[in-house]
């Protein structure tokens, strides 16, 4: 088995995690890795760096979109893309504009098996696109 991408939740839902664990074992192209808060969030992304991070926007202390500004501050961080993912029916119109329309937002619930696609999307166009 190979394993070509790595994925960072944060979130502090920890039946999401769990269900996204189980879910992408079954996908050969990604290690599963999961945070459930923000500080744990930007630890654990500045530590292991991985390919990719998906992103709650409402947790308690901090919140998505702070994460968000100290890992795109962070040099070591600076260049993994972000899907945020939330239940927020506006969470669209508040990525838009309190950080740029070019960041894609997952709405829960969503399907999970387009998830993939939003996942390798995010990180084949990190390649070409600076945040």
């Amino acid at each position: 088995m190979t394993i070509t991408k790595s994925v960072l939740l944060i979130d502090d839902n920890q039946d999401l995690a769990a269900l996204l664990e189980v879910f992408l074992r079954n996908d050969r192209n990604w290690r599963f890795m999961s945070a459930f808060s923000g500080k744990e969030g930007i630890d654990k992304a500045t530590v292991r760096q991985p390919d990719l991070i998906l992103l709650d926007i409402a947790m308690p202390e901090l919140d998505g979109l702070e994460v968000y500004r100290k890992l795109k501050s962070c040099s070591i961080t600076s260049q993994i893309p972000i899907i945020f993912m939330s239940a927020i029916d506006r969470t669209r119109e508040i990525v838009d504009r309190e950080l740029s329309p070019d960041i894609e937002v997952i709405l829960k619930p969503f399907n999970l098996f387009e998830l993939p696609n939003y996942m390798n999307k995010a990180c084949d166009r990190s390649k070409f696109v600076k945040q």
